[in-house]
């Protein structure tokens, strides 16, 4: 599994493009066509406290944007949590390719 750490302001839009590769070297893109996508952020007890919407910017090149509005930021309290992305292929084969650790941090400044 890839490791990749996000940092989230809450209360405003979030997006974080990802080009997924096969191999290490990031020659080889993976073709997202025919896979499901899926991500989500846990607390430390495995309960979700937020899902990315995923934009499929390329996937014939393994290009995605995990996206996430200012009003669902907002819904998630500062702290630490972990997140990952799940692949399904046609077949039911289930993967899970990359996630990391989130930050996520309270803003200062508010809508008046």
């Amino acid at each position: 599994m890839t490791l990749l750490d996000l940092y989230i302001e809450n209360d405003t839009d979030f997006a974080q493009r990802i080009v997924m590769y096969s191999d290490c070297q990031k020659q080889v893109p993976i073709d997202l066509s025919d896979y499901a996508l899926r991500a989500q952020i846990k607390n430390s007890a495995g309960t979700a406290v937020g899902e990315f919407v995923i934009i499929e910017t390329n996937a014939a090149i393994g290009e995605i944007s995990l996206t996430l509005s200012a009003a669902e930021t907002l819904a998630i309290a500062a702290g630490s949590y972990s997140w990952d992305l799940r692949m399904e292929d046609g077949d039911g084969q289930v993967l899970r390719w990359i996630g990391g650790n989130v930050t996520v941090a309270t803003t200062v400044t508010r809508e008046a």
